[in-house]
């Protein structure tokens, strides 16, 4: 394992032995769903396909057994489609498998397919694209990424394949590993992928993409045919991710937004034509805009991501007298090619009290290695108003630092740079790794409140040699300014991104949102084991659409529910389906029997 070790230049003897730390870890994980374990004979046909375009941070259940791998948007760097599965040290809870474990012998990451039937076929192969360190921090040359096949016949894994780290960034790479000896033609096939690294956070990153174990498929088989959205979606809210609902107006929101997406493969004749930039925006649920007439583009640009413009008039948000929700569902079509969910993507903002710089996700985390240091962030309200504290994400990352203490700190600005301490906490605070449905902790100010009617540098004030690991957003289009120091010198940090240190106003909050994914408990499913009807129970007036999906993956039945609703299902045969409920904000699955 290798820490990112980020040297300033020595300018004083103070900080000729302190350092900026950059070390990886993402955000907490949402929740694993309560699904067993298939049997051996609940096998699945090929092809078996994944891009990781479902809308859910863990793999997609119909078609993987486990769920540690983190399935994102932020990790990659210039992907192909948006959505890549994430190995790291890290479970799928965000906590690290051994905080103590810098090095191991032991896999971290596992992802392990359903089982399959490869009795009656003859040549397939299991190809994907993976990517070393992206975002994250890049694997040494003893970290590697491994393929083992399951031997029906021994009932034990066998190792195919593996690639070491390389220290560098080298895009992407396919692998293609042959299934075709005999001994692996055989019902109950199964595969996995899994890694070696440190074992205490989320160092030694891999990123998957665009998988697929199918028959008639070669080695030289390295075209994807499928334009595809590559980006997240941009927030609505201007200059910061989310902003208090109190000092919102229409000026806050964006007159338009980029989408970036590509056309993957050659070119067709005349190309594909897409109509791009269609959406719906929805406010506390009722829909205030749409777009879903676009005109037609269509160009021969492909393999190289492409820009579009969306225009959007921000009058139509109805400025707020509570806190607030945004949800903007976004898609294009035009052309039936590729993989079709990577087609759409939407994005959730809950406006509460707090600002943030951050996206949510934590590609890093940042730390100093000097006791008594400051590490700050620029910032300036869109109003003056009372701060009362900051949120702040601490990850997993080398230490155990729930013991280290810190301060809150709040200094004045002049000249870009900290001028005087306008505020430091009496008090002195711990650090508090957040459980997997809440990725900030709320740390309120030892006083009242502090007004704050200008440009001011917010923060901590790290009183041990221990790095304090905050997280670190370094995909972040915003431009945020990071100051480390003593108090008398200070330093701009050399690293782009955003620390993830969130100031809240006017009161505490209850419940700190963040624009990830919550976890998966919206829906409940019953009876289940069923016969002939089941029903759905969630809340909400509005109606929400569901699949029923056999062990293949094909849709056997979707229609649109109530709650409570009866749904016929007794002309499908017994077995074993997933349900997938959409109520256009939250996309779930859970697992059925039938009789």
């Amino acid at each position: 394992m290798r820490l990112a070790l980020l040297f300033s230049a020595i300018l004083s003897s103070f900080w000729a032995i302190a350092q900026q730390e950059v070390i990886g870890t993402p955000i907490s994980r949402i929740q694993e769903p309560s699904i067993q374990a298939f049997k051996t004979g609940d096998t699945l046909d090929l092809p078996f396909r994944d891009d990781f375009s479902d809308e859910m941070q863990i793999p997609n259940p119909t078609r993987w057994t486990d769920f540690k791998v983190y399935v994102n948007n932020t990790f990659p760097v210039d992907q192909r489609s948006r959505g890549v599965a994430t190995f790291d040290g890290l479970d799928e809870g965000g906590k690290a498998y051994d905080i103590t474990k810098e090095n191991s012998d032991t896999l971290c990451d596992v992802l392990t397919s359903q089982y399959l039937d490869l009795s009656g076929t003859t040549s397939p192969y299991l190809a994907f694209l993976y990517q070393e360190g992206g975002w994250g921090e890049l694997p040494e040359d003893n970290d590697s990424l491994v393929v083992d096949f399951w031997n029906v016949d021994s009932a034990r894994w066998e190792r195919v394949w593996s690639v070491e780290g390389e220290m560098k960034e080298s895009g992407w790479t396919w692998a293609s590993i042959s299934a075709d000896d005999p001994k692996w033609l055989k019902n109950g096939f199964r595969f996995r992928i899994g890694n070696y690294g440190a074992r205490n956070g989320a160092f030694d990153i891999w990123n998957v993409d665009y998988l697929s174990l199918e028959e008639n498929r070669t080695p030289a088989d390295t075209v994807v045919e499928d334009p595809a959205i590559t980006q997240p979606h941009p927030v609505l809210s201007r200059n910061f991710k989310l902003i208090p609902w109190f000092h919102l107006s229409t000026g806050s929101f964006r007159l338009g937004w980029t989408m970036k997406y590509r056309r993957n493969g050659p070119p067709p004749p005349g190309g594909w034509p897409l109509n791009l930039g269609k959406y719906r925006v929805f406010q506390d649920g009722a829909e205030i805009a749409s777009r879903t007439s676009v005109p037609v583009i269509t160009n021969l640009n492909h393999n190289v991501e492409l820009e579009y413009i969306v225009p959007f008039d921000p009058t139509n948000i109805v400025i707020p007298t509570a806190p607030m929700e945004l949800r903007i569902q976004a898609w294009y079509d035009g052309v039936a090619v590729g993989v079709r969910k990577n087609d759409s993507i939407s994005l959730v903002q809950h406006f509460d009290n707090a600002y943030a710089f951050d996206d949510g996700s934590a590609e890093r985390v940042y730390g100093l290695t000097q006791g008594d240091s400051y590490m700050l962030t620029q910032f300036q309200p869109l109003l003056s108003d009372t701060l009362k504290g900051f949120q702040i994400y601490f990850g997993q990352a080398k230490d155990d630092i729930t013991n280290e203490p810190f301060k809150l700190v709040v200094y004045s600005f002049d000249n870009n740079a900290p001028d005087n301490i306008i505020y430091e906490s009496d008090s002195l605070y711990l650090p508090q790794y957040a459980g997997r449905n809440n990725q900030f902790v709320a740390y309120e100010l030892d006083t009242p409140g502090i007004y704050i009617n200008g440009t001011v540098y917010i923060g901590l004030k790290q009183l041990s040699s221990t790095p304090l690991t905050v997280g670190f957003d370094r995909n972040t289009d915003g431009d945020t300014t990071v100051i480390y120091g003593d108090g008398n010198i200070w330093y701009p940090s050399n690293q782009q991104g955003a620390l993830m240190i969130r100031p809240y106003f006017r009161y505490h909050p209850n419940d700190i949102s963040v624009i990830e994914p919550e976890p998966q408990n919206h829906f409940k499913l019953y009876p289940n084991p069923a016969e002939d009807y089941i029903q759905l129970d969630f809340d909400g007036g509005n109606s929400a659409e569901i699949q029923i999906v056999d062990l293949n993956g094909r849709a056997v039945l979707s229609t649109r529910v109530q709650a409570r609703q009866p749904i016929d299902v007794s002309a499908l045969p017994a077995g074993i389906y997933f349900v997938r409920w959409n109520n256009g904000q939250y996309i779930e699955v859970e697992k059925l029997l039938l009789h």
